[in-house]
This record gives C-alpha cells, structure tokens and sequence, in this order.
C-alpha cells in the first residue's frame, strides 16, 4: 500500500511540477507578447505609451498601461488635428497553462465612470476576454451590454449592444473574426426619432507571403429609419432596408485580384421610393509585394508617425507607384440605380499598358494617354431623372428643371456626346491607343476640347 501511495504521491508531485513549469512557460509567452507590443508601439507617433507598470506573478501578471493616441506636434502647428487624448488598459494575465489568457478592462476616470454609470448601470461598458490554449488559435471576444439611457423631458438612447470575436493564430498569419452590432435607437421629444438597425461583420483572411492580408469579408446591415432633425434645424426623413457588402481577394499568378459589391435596398427619401442601388469595383494584376511596400510607407512610416507631407518621400511613392503599375492592372467601377421609374447604369474601364517611370516624368499628362485603355457607358431612362425632379424638387422649380434638363440633352446630341434616342440616355466613351471614340465615331483631344 505505502508502494501505491508513494507511487501516486510520486505522480502528483511530477505533475504539479510539470503544470507549474508549463505555468512559468504559459506565463512567459503571454507576458513576452504584452512586453513587445508596448516596445513596437515605442516607435510610433500616432499612439504612444506613456505610462505603464507591470507586475509580474507565478499565476497572474497585471499590465496597466496608458495609451496616448493624437499628433500634438502637428496639432500645435495649426494642422486641424485634436489635441492627444489618453486611455488607460488593465491586462489581467492568467498562466494556468489549461486556461491561459488575458481578461482586459478600461479604467476610467471618476468623472466618467460617473458619467458611465448612467447609461450601464454599474456594468462593464467593454468587456474583452482572450483565451490562449497550449495549441491552435487564440481567440479574443469582446462585448459590451445592452443599456438605456432617458433624459428627463426629452427622450431616450438605446444602446442595443455589442458581440464579437476573432480568431488568429500566433503569428497572425490567419485572422478570422464574427461582429454584431446590434443597433442604437434614439427618441427625442422635440427632434424625433431613428432606428440604426443591427450591421453583421464577418472576415476570414491570410496573411499572404507578401506580407498582404487576403480573404473574404461580408458586412450586412439591416437598415435604419430616421424621422429627425439635426443640429442645424435641417429635417432628416429616410429610410433604406437591408443592404449587403462583400469582398474578396486572392492571388493569380502572383498578383492580387480583388472584387467588392455593395447592394443598398429599399432607399426611401421623404416617403418617396427611390430604389436600390448596387454598386461593383474590381480591380486585377496588383503586385502584392509592392501593395505592401506603398502601406507601409503610408501607414508605418506616414500615418503612425503623424507624417502627412510626403513630398520628402515623392521619389519612393513614385517608384513604388510604378512598381503597381509594373503588370497593367485594370479596375472597373460599375453603378446600377434600380427605381420605381426604371433602371440606370454606369461603368468605368481603365487599364493601364506598359507605363515606365519614364512616362510619369513628362510634364504633359496627355503623354499618358497612348498607355492607358478607358471605357465610360452610361445608359439611364430619362424618366428616370423626371421622376427624381416630381419627387424632391419643389413644385414652382420643376418644369424650369426639366425643361433645363431637356435642353441639356438635346445639347449632348447635337455635339455627338449623346446618343439620339427618346427614352434613354445613351453614352460610350472609348480611349484606346491614345484614340478617342464617342459612341462609335473616332474623336481627337483638339475636336473634344473645342465640343465638336
């Protein structure tokens, strides 16, 4: 018996000695990333540690730490920046190596805690919680809790709250993440009233070997209705229904492509039906290595350095924007207005076709042109442009618009930029090898320039 004992005695003493050691371990990594984000953040402008006290534990370690995040240099120099502001973090660190993470919280003033407290009622604003297990993803969730706030006489505020998450792993190089906001309502006695309805974040993206984050996002918001008038006296009466925006990037052959589509739906101004509108952009052969080279400059090295006169950097910017121009990338932007009177379109081509820095160093834009490949239609009903002045142009004011309108058009035929038609409004602009073409008839710059 005393064999078995010792045995067992034996086996919780190796294993509390190896959780122990894993809790010095767990506690040494967690503590280490805390200790290198505050030395990164050493080198920026823009946010700025200054203060921060760490202490150290065999079971918990506590960083307090404030942040400082505003340009006071440039703020001083009349650059129309605010003034610094500061915000302090407590970091709870737990290095139990089965429920390793870090529980973090603001810490507010007394003044605004008070302040605070109305709203929350003695509740966390932002709860924000990270769980790091001895291997695979780390996830931080956050929240913040649903609250009503009335003001005596005049109305209420109603925060509906926040969830969330992201997932990543230990270098960053996955990030996935799921936010619901789920809205805010306000209802004042004297100005009215508005509804911001929930808005659904979803995000999966990789960290390419570039350095660029690539993947899939999708955002989905339910819509808002607002009968208000804002500070200026002016009256807000609107509403739009659900409305869908989603992304994607991925490389091709080593160079980036990238799509997004924005769908806003059931448009109402003034209780008069305006419509959907969608709207496409894509663009293609971006060289990822030099994307990331260009944010860097413009972030790293710009932004977080509170540096907003790049003339300094004008010969670096121009070799890294040949270098994105190195592949002939093209872009497209199409609209498309879906409305009780019909549907309009336009849509943008532009590619560009060997452009060397050379051609960026000749004085004459014009020179450009030979290099690039352009498209421009548009095709909208007219009734559609009536419809718009009947509905928001005042009564006495629309005829003289339509009739101004009409004249327009009529003047747009004439000079070849429109196409004759009665019911639509037709337009094709092309320029291909520094050529002009206006709905299928060749154009020069001196023929465009003097409207003929």
């Amino acid at each position: 018996m005393s064999k078995v004992i010792g045995a067992i005695a034996a086996v919780v003493v190796l294993g509390a000695g190896g959780f122990a050691g894993a809790t010095w371990y767990t506690g040494q990594q967690v503590d280490g990333k805390l200790d290198s984000v505050a030395a990164q953040l050493k080198g920026y402008e823009l946010i700025k540690v200054s203060k921060r006290d760490f202490q150290k534990g065999f079971w918990t370690s506590t960083e307090t730490v404030t942040y400082r995040f505003g340009c006071d240099a440039a703020a001083a120099e009349g650059k129309f920046l605010p003034a610094g502001a500061e915000i302090t973090v407590r970091n709870v660190v737990r290095h139990n190596p089965f429920a390793a993470g870090i529980d973090t919280e603001f810490v507010y003033s007394a003044e605004a805690k008070a302040e605070l407290d109305k709203v929350f009622k003695g509740k966390a604003p932002l709860s924000i919680h990270t769980t790091i297990p001895l291997s695979g993803d780390i996830t931080t969730s956050f929240s913040s809790p649903e609250a009503t706030y009335t003001e005596a006489g005049k109305g209420d505020f109603t925060w509906k709250g926040i969830n969330g998450s992201v997932q990543y792993d230990r270098d960053l190089n996955k990030v996935k993440s799921k936010v619901t906001f789920a809205g805010f309502e306000i209802k004042d006695k004297d100005k009215g009233a508005m509804q911001f309805a929930a808005v659904d974040l979803e995000s999966d993206q990789t960290r390419a070997a570039e350095g660029v984050y690539l993947g899939k996002q999708t955002m989905t918001w339910a819509g808002v209705n607002a009968k208000f008038t804002d500070s200026n006296g002016e009256p807000l009466d609107f509403s739009l229904g659900k409305s869908v925006l989603t992304s994607s990037s991925q490389l091709k052959d080593g160079l980036i492509e990238a799509g997004v589509n924005v769908a806003a739906n059931d448009l109402v101004v003034k209780g008069k039906p305006v419509g959907a509108l969608t709207v496409d952009y894509g663009f293609n052969r971006i060289d990822p290595a030099a994307l990331k080279s260009y944010n860097d400059l413009t972030l790293k090295e710009g932004l977080l350095q509170c540096k907003f006169d790049h003339q300094a950097d004008e010969a670096k910017l121009k070799s890294l924007v040949i270098a994105l121009l190195k592949h002939d990338p093209a872009i497209k932007l199409a609209f498309k207005l879906k409305t009780p009177a019909g549907e309009g379109s336009y849509q943008i081509d532009l590619a560009g076709k060997g452009i060397q820095e050379a051609d960026l160093a000749v004085p004459n834009p014009m020179a450009l042109l030979p290099k690039l490949d352009a498209a421009v239609v548009v095709n909208l009903p007219r009734a559609v442009v009536e419809k718009l002045i009947d509905d928001f142009v005042p009564a006495e004011e629309a005829e003289m618009q339509k009739a101004t309108f009409a004249a327009g058009l009529e003047q747009g035929v004439a000079r070849g930029l429109i196409e004759p038609d009665e019911k639509v409004i037709k337009a094709k602009l092309a320029l291909k090898g520094g050529k002009f073409e206006i709905n299928g008839k060749e154009k020069t710059m001196e023929q465009l320039m003097m409207g003929e």
